[in-house]
């Protein structure tokens, strides 16, 4: 259940931000929903798992998978995040919206999730 947590709040969170951004839901920022799911997923699941690795230290678990989310993340942020200065508004929308899905995903995974882990048990 826990790993769920950032696809439902990254989820919400870049919904949120498309409307204070003032993006429309288009056929191209519908494409985004995959991409922060699977993004949300995969975060998550290396935080969890890193948790039961390293037999529920945060320090050590934040310390082993923090690097290469954010590195992940940023990679693609800057990928995606290029769409936005297409000249075609629908591939704006798209770059701003996945880059901050991403972001989004990243921050509650390395920031929430692991609060959550200590404060549940196993």
């Amino acid at each position: 259940m826990r790993v769920l947590l950032p696809i439902m709040l990254g989820t919400l969170f870049t919904a949120g931000l498309m409307g204070v951004l003032g993006i429309n839901i288009n056929i191209m920022t519908v494409v985004v929903l995959p991409l922060v799911i699977g993004s949300g997923i995969d975060y998550a699941v290396y935080v969890v798992h890193r948790w039961q690795t390293e037999q529920h230290i945060v320090d050590k678990t934040i310390a082993g998978v923090a690097g290469p989310v954010v590195v992940t993340t940023l990679t693609s942020m800057i990928g995606f995040g290029s769409l936005m200065i297409a000249s075609n508004p629908g591939l704006r929308d798209l770059g701003l919206t996945i880059a901050t899905g991403l972001g989004v995903c990243m921050i509650i995974s390395l920031g929430i999730l692991p609060l959550l882990l200590v404060n549940t048990k196993t």
